[in-house]
């Protein structure tokens, strides 16, 4: 049975991309978008005010952090200089690489928030010599067969991180190298960043593996796009890594786009983050999770072509010695 989510996905699905990520692109090139969409639109009731997020230690700005209402699904990014804008009579819940999650009554606060840097699990980062002679590619994906993406809508702003699971199977070669995902963006150079987590015994994203923003950029159009995490020098653990990508929700990263309804008159328009991250269908739907309401969900169905399989963001991991 459908999500609350879910539905609403399916009824912008069909027959046509109602406030979805790129309705242009659906009919232009037909390429099928899966949207992060907003339920509760209480945004237009917004009272912002500019906010910075700043270490607790030193003071200096915290970029990128991902920052939630914890009434909606309404979210935004801080900047590169750590500066947010948000609803002064809301708690937000931010979720900062390298920090504690925090709970913020907004109402309680000045315009600087400080955050408190968190430690790293030492027993989950394995520090050896690394020699970089073999590689192994995971989960190889051919990107011709890639017409499904999940996108993110800046006029229904929604902060959902996505990712994907990779399970150890006893590779010899496990330093994390580098990953490769497939994206499409309108815009030159979009950012977005990467967060590696270990799992639980579910299988479920446990502890941030890495302490600072690992920043991927997506070039104009379709593309395979390599993010290096060689630096973080991570063995996979264990019971497997889950690698995840966070939108930045930041002006820069915003595009506008027109679209027509069927049986409508006019144009329509609306605005999208780039860039959008494509899948592969697969029956196994815990490879993908979302970030959702604090919680992570499973992946959502193949609603286009009514498979029994779900979207996996298509993602690559690159292990080496």
């Amino acid at each position: 049975m459908l999500s609350s989510v879910e539905i609403e996905l399916f009824v912008h699905f069909r027959p046509h991309f109602a406030n979805t990520f790129s309705v242009r692109r659906y009919f232009m090139k037909t390429l099928r978008i899966i949207t992060v969409l907003l339920l509760n639109s209480t945004i237009l009731l917004a009272q912002n005010a500019k906010f910075q997020l700043i270490d607790s230690l030193n003071n200096s700005p915290i970029k990128y952090a991902n920052i939630k209402s914890v009434k909606s699904d309404f979210g935004t990014s801080s900047d590169s200089l750590g500066f947010f804008d948000f609803d002064k009579n809301e708690t937000a819940i931010i979720n900062a690489v390298g920090y504690e999650l925090s709970e913020i009554n907004l109402q309680k606060e000045n315009s600087k928030i400080k955050l408190s840097k968190k430690p790293i699990q030492i027993e989950e980062v394995l520090l050896e010599k690394r020699k970089n002679q073999t590689e192994i590619l995971i989960d190889e994906f051919k990107a011709s067969k890639i017409n499904q993406f999940y996108g993110l809508s800046a006029t229904r702003n929604a902060s959902w991180i996505i990712g994907k699971y990779f399970e150890n199977k006893s590779y010899k070669t496990k330093f994390l190298n580098s990953i490769n995902v497939f994206t499409t963006s309108e815009i030159k150079n979009a950012k977005f960043n990467v967060r590696i987590y270990s799992v639980d015994e579910n299988n479920l994203p446990k502890d941030e593996l890495y302490s600072e923003n690992i920043i991927g950029i997506a070039k104009k159009g379709r593309n395979k796009t390599k993010i290096d995490l060689s630096k973080t020098n991570i063995q996979i653990p264990k019971n497997g890594i889950f690698i995840a990508v966070d939108w930045l929700k930041v002006p820069e990263n915003i595009y506008e786009y027109s679209y027509t309804m069927k049986n409508e008159k006019g144009k329509h328009k609306a605005q999208s983050y780039a860039p959008s991250f494509g899948c592969v269908l697969d029956e196994d739907l815990k490879k993908t999770l979302i970030l959702r309401d604090n919680k992570w969900t499973n992946a959502i169905p193949d609603i286009m072509k009514k498979t029994n399989k779900y979207c996996i963001i298509a993602m690559e991991l690159v292990l080496t010695d």
